[in-house]
């Protein structure tokens, strides 16, 4: 009898506990809904754009890069300035009797960090040739754009001076200088409510350039291997929108170089008159003493130092006698290596003598 009892009482007990069975059930499928509405909630926060945190949000690190490369283009432009200040003392120092009035004009391309350049240059000079020394001035005028992610169009007036010293032992030192006026139309990305600014920026560069030139073939044929520095200042700006800003501060970029020069005067007897030269440079300037990038939001601000620019630099060139008062001047330089290049850059012009 007491078996049969216990068989009877714990018949409704099972009954009860089966029935347990789709209330849990039915609770947890209910906890595990509303976790997963919460997360996707959550993912849906992180994805609309916050104007308050423009600079901190993960998926805004693509932006971040293009404004800082953008920015970049300043860097760029002042390098390939630099680069070009010996150019006159170089295609004199085989002839340095074509000194005179000369003028060239340029197509530069090249490319950094996702980003297209384009510049197109008029170059205008006179230098005198007195015994050892070469002296001269030059002006220029150049405009351009960089297109990507963004938008920037420039352009840059220089003027500037140059000097070259060299002894008949074969030592010699190249000095220039240049003053900049940079005139820039920025468009960032939209984002930032920065649509359209110019802005403008002073530069000042310097070089001296020490080397010596062996004569060969009865001083028809040269060598000559050199070390150089150069130097600028660059002034700062900022541009503000209503969710963020973003600047350049002033800064003192240098470059240190090392490089050969090859010359060769007169191709043959038929061309006597034309003189050839080819150079590879290695070019060494680190970013730590260039322009910082500062992006700032409503909740932070975050800084970037320069980018590095060490590359190779070569370049070929040729000045052949048209007339005994004119000659013609032509030029091609690349550079390959590094986060800036150059993919070419033709030049082309005249040299006369009054």
């Amino acid at each position: 009898m007491a078996s049969e009892a216990t068989k009877t009482k714990t018949a409704p007990e099972a009954k009860r506990q089966d029935s347990a069975k789709p209330e849990e059930k039915l609770k947890t499928d209910n906890k595990a809904a509303e976790e997963a509405e919460k997360a996707e909630e959550d993912a849906r926060a992180v994805a609309v754009f916050n104007p308050d945190d423009w600079f901190t949000v993960h998926d805004n690190q693509p932006l971040i890069q293009h404004t800082r490369a953008l920015l970049a283009s300043r860097q760029y432009i002042f390098s390939e300035a630099v680069s070009q200040l010996h150019n006159r003392t170089e295609s004199l120092r085989m002839s340095p009797d074509r000194s005179g009035s000369w003028a060239t004009i340029e197509q530069r391309n090249g490319h950094f960090m996702g980003l297209n350049a384009r510049q197109q240059t008029l170059n205008v000079g006179w230098d005198m040739h007195s015994d050892t020394e070469t002296a001269g001035i030059s002006a220029s005028y150049t405009q351009g754009k960089v297109k990507g992610e963004g938008q920037e169009k420039h352009w840059l007036a220089a003027a500037g001076a140059y000097y070259s010293w060299q002894s008949a032992s074969g030592w010699f030192i190249d000095t220039a200088s240049r003053y900049m006026y940079l005139n820039q139309a920025l468009s960032l990305d939209p984002g930032l409510n920065i649509n359209r600014s110019h802005q403008e920026s002073q530069m000042l560069a310097g070089s001296l350039r020490n080397g010596y030139q062996f004569r060969m073939v009865n001083d028809t044929l040269s060598i000559s291997p050199y070390v150089g520095v150069s130097g600028g200042v660059m002034s700062g700006y900022s541009l503000k929108g209503e969710d963020a800003e973003v600047s350049l501060s002033s800064s003192t970029p240098y470059f240190a170089t090392t490089g050969i020069l090859a010359q060769k005067r007169g191709l043959g007897s038929a061309l006597p008159g034309v003189t050839l030269s080819a150079s590879l440079e290695y070019q060494y300037s680190p970013g730590k003493n260039g322009s910082t990038t500062s992006l700032s939001d409503r909740q932070s601000t975050r800084q970037y130092s320069a980018w590095s620019d060490n590359r190779y630099r070569s370049s070929v060139s040729l000045q052949g006698v048209i007339s005994p008062d004119l000659s013609l001047i032509a030029k091609v330089d690349t550079s390959f290596g590094g986060e800036f290049k150059t993919d070419y850059s033709g030049q082309v012009g005249f040299a006369w003598q009054f």
